[in-house]
């Protein structure tokens, strides 16, 4: 695969992060939405700390894509813009990420039972969480193996996932 591929697989995933984190903000605040409310059928409105947690987790993320975005593309040669600041985000994001997903697979178990349209929203939900830490251990994968293979802890995050100039990069 030539260079520009591999850079065209990273920006392509990070596009596809930014859907998914989008996706989950939007059902997270369906969700609060459908909790904080407390209906003809429930007494007191409640709140799901699993689903707060993929918030900030979406939240975060929606952040952190533009700034990865921004500093693949115009080629900043800023102290962020170094593979060591994209590894250590994408850790931070894949940690929050597993821990929202898991947590909220674990809270909600199984929804067979379960054919309204809050469930609707909740597996929707589940569902993106994962595709999202999906998303996030592929580009975390191959940034580590990137900066492991070689050396390129310090190298620009332009130059990295096989480009040369990032190859020649020593920490």
């Amino acid at each position: 695969m030539r260079d520009s591929s591999f850079a065209a697989v990273r920006l392509i995933l990070y596009s596809i992060l930014m859907f998914w984190a989008f996706l989950l903000f939007c059902l997270c605040c369906a969700r609060m939405s459908y909790t904080s409310y407390a209906g003809p059928n429930r007494v007191l409105s409640y709140y799901d700390a699993a689903i707060g947690e993929l918030l900030v987790s979406a939240i975060f993320t929606l952040f952190f894509v533009p700034t990865m975005f921004w500093m693949i593309r115009s080629r900043s040669s800023a102290i962020p813009a170094r593979v060591w600041f994209e590894v250590t985000g994408l850790s931070v994001l894949w940690l929050f990420w597993i821990c929202g997903a898991g947590a909220a697979s674990n809270y909600f178990g199984s929804l067979s039972w379960c054919h309204d349209g809050a469930c609707s929203v909740v597996r929707a939900l589940l569902a993106f969480a994962w595709l999202g830490w999906i998303t996030l251990t592929v580009l975390l994968g191959g940034s580590l193996a990137f900066a492991i293979k070689y050396g390129g802890w310090n190298s620009e995050v332009c130059d990295s996932w096989g480009s040369t100039a990032g190859r020649n990069s020593k920490v």
